[in-house]
């Protein structure tokens, strides 16, 4: 009886970890992979500013919002990763 019961619980358990597996946590208020978000409020309008996750991308992000429903996306000109290394290694 007690042999059942753990193959059991490791079936119980394997299935809950496949299910883990499938679900994808996604951003919870826009669309896409944005990591270490910070917001200024400017006037009456919400500014975030965050790196693509992951950092990678050859711009990082800056998302325009007055209600955190509509976003508007503004591309600038920062430095990128390949900026970054460029001046590290001409030392």
């Amino acid at each position: 009886m007690m042999k059942r019961f753990f193959v059991f619980a490791i079936t119980m358990l394997l299935c809950e970890c496949v299910w883990a597996q499938k679900q994808m946590i996604s951003n919870p208020i826009t669309g896409g992979y944005f990591a270490d978000p910070t917001i200024i409020k400017d006037k009456g309008r919400y500014f975030i500013y965050a790196t693509i996750d992951p950092w990678g991308a050859n711009e990082l992000a800056v998302l325009e919002t007055t209600d955190f429903v509509k976003f508007i996306r503004h591309h600038i000109n920062w430095p990128t990763k390949q900026a970054l290394y460029q001046q590290i290694l001409a030392r």
